[in-house]
């Protein structure tokens, strides 16, 4: 079985190993928000991108309200069964 110093020993190891995936957790949020606000510093930079929106849809003949235009499939013809296959012919 256990003893309480077995217990007290496991107790402080996994204490430990919170501690330190806490401390992991802090160093790599905090390196997140660094990486969004220099990423939110350079796309958000009016001098770099000054027209944000870009070019209007009606410029390239799009409508807002219509969607782009996929390629339509004219045969999609899959026969159900195979035929005229040589067990389907006659031997006679």
């Amino acid at each position: 079985m256990w003893t309480e110093t077995d217990v007290e020993k496991i107790l402080e190891t996994m204490n430990s190993l919170a501690e330190s995936c806490s401390r992991i957790i802090k160093a790599f949020s905090d390196w997140a928000d660094e990486v969004r606000a220099a990423l939110d510093r350079v796309f958000n930079n009016p001098e770099l991108y000054p027209d944000a929106h870009g070019t209007p849809p009606k410029k390239y003949g799009m409508s807002q309200r219509k969607r782009p235009y996929n390629s339509v499939c004219r045969y999609h013809y899959i026969p159900r069964a195979p035929r005229n296959l040589p067990y389907m012919r006659r031997a006679y």
